[in-house]
Order: C-alpha cells, then sequence, then structure tokens
C-alpha cells in the first residue's frame, strides 16, 4: 500500500503541471494521502481505540448454595449449617458443576455469517468511501478498482478532482461540475501520467492478496468506536491485519508491522462490490480549454 500512495501523490503533482500548463494557478499541494506508517518502519503511533469485552458468564442458578438446611439436618453440629466458603458461587465465577460451551471457532463464525463486505473488499473489484489514519492524521479516500481500472477522487486547495484510468486511457473528472477530459497520449506522456502507472495500483493495494477472515488466530468481542464488533487478527505475511466487522458490516482493519505497533488504521464508510460505469450518463466530455476555465473558476471561487 505504501508504494500506491506514493503513486497517489505523484499523480497529483501530474494534475498540477497539467493545470499549470493550461495558465491556471499553479497548485502547491499533492493528493493528501499519507504513506501508512508501519509497513515499512511505521510510526506505530495510531491508538487502536479498542476495548475488550471482560464480561464472563453467569453461573446458573443450581450453583447457588441453599439458604438453609432440611429440618431434620437441625441436630447437626453447629458449624456444618453453614455450606462450606470453597462451594459458594459467586455471579460469573466458574464452579466444577458449570458447563462451560467450547469456545467458537473464527472459522465457523464465518462460515455461518456468511460473505461479508470484507470479502467485497478482497475482490478487487469494488468502490470504498474511507480514510486512512497514520501519525495522528486522517486523510479521506474515495476510489473504485477493478482489472486494468481505477478511479481515485481527492481534493486539491478545496477543489475536488478524479483520475480514470482505463487500459491505456486516461480521464481527468470534475464531480462537482459533472464535467470530464480526456486526456490524449501527447499530454499524458508530456506531464508524465503513464496509464499503467494507475492500473497498477489495484496491485499495490493488495486487497486481494488479503488472508480470509477463516484464517484468523483470535476472534474477539471489541468496541470500537461506540460500535460491539467482531475483531479478527490474521496473519499477513510479514504484518498482522485486524479486522473489525460489525454484522457484516467492515468497520476498519488495523495494519501492525513485525514489532507490534499499528502503523495505520483504515476506516471504511462504504464498500460497495463492482465498479461503476463512467462517466455517470449526467456527465458531459469538456475540451481543454473549457476544463481550464472551470478550475480556474473554482478557484476564483475559493
Amino acid at each position: 500500500m505504501k508504494k500506491t500512495l506514493i503513486r497517489l501523490t505523484a499523480a497529483a503533482a501530474a494534475l498540477t503541471l497539467l493545470t499549470a500548463l493550461a495558465g491556471c494557478l499553479k497548485f502547491e499541494n499533492t493528493l493528501d494521502i499519507n504513506t501508512p506508517a508501519g509497513h515499512e518502519g511505521g510510526t506505530g503511533n495510531t491508538p487502536s481505540y479498542t476495548q475488550e469485552s471482560t464480561t464472563l458468564p453467569t453461573a446458573p442458578t443450581d450453583a447457588t448454595v441453599p439458604t438453609s438446611l432440611p429440618e431434620e439436618s437441625t441436630t447437626l453440629p453447629t458449624e456444618s449449617t453453614t455450606a462450606p466458603a470453597e462451594s459458594t458461587t459467586a455471579p460469573g465465577q466458574d464452579t466444577a458443576s458449570t458447563t462451560a460451551a467450547a469456545p467458537q471457532s473464527a472459522a465457523d463464525y464465518i462460515r455461518a455469517l456468511g460473505a461479508t463486505e470484507y470479502d467485497t473488499l478482497r475482490s478487487n473489484n469494488c468502490s470504498i468511501v474511507a480514510s486512512i489514519e497514520s501519525g495522528g492524521e486522517r486523510t479521506p479516500v474515495e476510489l473504485s478498482i477493478a482489472p486494468d481500472k481505477l478511479y481515485v477522487v481527492s481534493e486539491m486547495d478545496g477543489l475536488q478532482m478524479g483520475i480514470y484510468v482505463e487500459g491505456k486511457k486516461t480521464y481527468i473528472y470534475l464531480p462537482k461540475q459533472k464535467s470530464y477530459l480526456k486526456l490524449s497520449n501527447a499530454i499524458a506522456n508530456l506531464i508524465g501520467l503513464k496509464p499503467s502507472e494507475f492500473t497498477d495500483m489495484a496491485a499495490d493495494l493488495g486487497f486481494d492478496k488479503l488472508p480470509p477472515l477463516s484464517n484468523a488466530t483470535k476472534m474477539e468481542d471489541v468496541n470500537f468506536e461506540g460500535l460491539n464488533c467482531k475483531r479478527f487478527t490474521v496473519p499477513n505475511g510479514e504484518e498482522t491485519v485486524r479486522v473489525y466487522l460489525y454484522g457484516k458490516k467492515l468497520v476498519a482493519m488495523d495494519y501492525i508491522n513485525a514489532s507490534g505497533q499499528i502503523g495505520s488504521v483504515m476506516r471504511f464508510d462504504s464498500v460497495t462490490a463492482g465498479f461503476p460505469a463512467l462517466p455517470p450518463s449526467d456527465y458531459s466530455e469538456i475540451s481543454y480549454i473549457d476544463f481550464a476555465k472551470l478550475i480556474m473558476a473554482e478557484m476564483d471561487q475559493g
């Protein structure tokens, strides 16, 4: 993922050059997507925002000590009228008479639950609205990925802009203006926008290489930012991924490096299957000059 985020930043720099060539205001900011620490020497200072459940099962009522002995037992010595202290069962305390249910494995749980949004993400043919938190900073991410396709939306200086690559074709989208520009190969090469650099991003993100939750070495109930979730700890090569599910909804993923530190956290607003139809029916194609004019007008308003 680190390599991908670097490429996204490079893409923003290319867009800066594109607008500069059109005589627009020069952009000094790049796509505000930070390289997640923890994949290659992360800082590890991102809080996990988790709280493990500590509630234990309550002992059955038949383990409760009787309050008094039968009438015929009253002739026994005084000390025998009181149950031995060791047989007293406090709420939440296991006893020998309590039959504990065998813990459910992650594989059994997932098998019963069925397909989840995590599986949709692993398909590498989906759209996500999420954020990446690393080094104490949270950055929004909106992208769609599919084989040989990638669509990334971000903001620069308050201007929302998207890059769409399909095969060897490159498009620049202005979602708020419902317009798009098809870049010629000559312009794309001039500003250093190589379609292959973008179509390779889907592979670099590695969503299709994430391990299945049935491989989890640990499954536990935790509270993640107010939601009672199942957290799955899954080995993933040299790192570990912790996946948070709220029912079938994918809530978040922690990327933990080999040192045991959380390098980054991805929070998901939505994960939907499939790649959107582009351009949308209400979008119109514009010329390079009109594209520049729209950007200048937007920047003037800002």
